[in-house]
């Protein structure tokens, strides 16, 4: 399973204000990525109590107008993430731009664009470099820079604001931005003789489970596990 991290350099202007605002709601994280103006968003269900302090100009996106505190300076969002070629772009669009099929997209006018890249590495740097940048990837490069990245705590649909660990992640409670990610095996006598019990077993065993762990994405809990075995028996 995958948590996908909602990210900020530990110490920065964008990691203070997430932290004074005690974490993110979707329709924050809407607002501050989306290309759609106010009146666009509001138009597509978006809810404009998102935030607490607009300038009511809808051409800028600065992180004051989320929260009238001297934590959340009067400088631009700026926004970071994976290209378009990556499942986890796919995932964060289709679940937080929910207007992407008529056209919302990631915004690339203002200032910085909608900085990406193929390389998480090159992500981290940028939000090292750009003291009020954001941006997201998967939890396992998070866990890999957690010393020197914070990830924000995201309201969920029990409008408790959660932070991604091995442990929400695994329970469903850090939603909607766990994602589980498949093993597709095809369904063919022959072939499952190949992947089966060999690979499935192995991915599913307690060496597998601490592989899983080691990368730092969540194993499946176990009655899911013992779910998978047993469909492909």
């Amino acid at each position: 399973i995958d948590g996908i991290s909602v990210v900020a350099h530990t110490g920065g202007a964008a990691a203070e204000c997430i932290a004074a605002m005690g974490g993110l709601t979707t329709d924050q994280l809407r607002w501050m990525f989306s290309s759609y103006k106010d009146s666009e968003l509001s138009e597509t269900g978006w809810n404009a109590s998102a935030l607490a302090n607009s300038d009511q100009d809808e051409d800028t996106k600065l992180w004051s107008e989320l929260l009238d505190d001297e934590s959340c300076p009067n400088a631009e969002i700026l926004i970071a993430g994976p290209d378009s070629a990556s499942g986890t772009f796919e995932y964060f669009l289709e679940t937080i731009l929910v207007d992407a099929d008529n056209g919302e997209a990631f915004d690339n006018t203002r200032e910085g664009g909608y900085y990406n890249s193929t390389d998480d590495e090159d992500l981290v740097d940028y939000l090292e470099q750009n003291d009020g940048s954001v941006g997201y990837f998967g939890y396992a490069y998070y866990f890999d820079n957690a010393d020197i990245l914070e990830a924000a705590s995201i309201q969920n649909s029990d409008g408790i604001f959660v932070a991604p660990n091995a442990t929400t992640v695994a329970n469903g409670s850090y939603n909607p931005l766990a994602r589980r990610i498949y093993m597709n095996v095809l369904d063919d006598e022959e072939s499952l003789k190949l992947t089966h019990p060999f690979m499935i077993e192995f991915g599913m065993s307690d060496e597998g489970t601490t592989m899983v762990e080691e990368t730092g994405y969540v194993p499946i809990p176990q009655d899911d596990q013992e779910e998978m075995v047993t469909r492909l028996s």
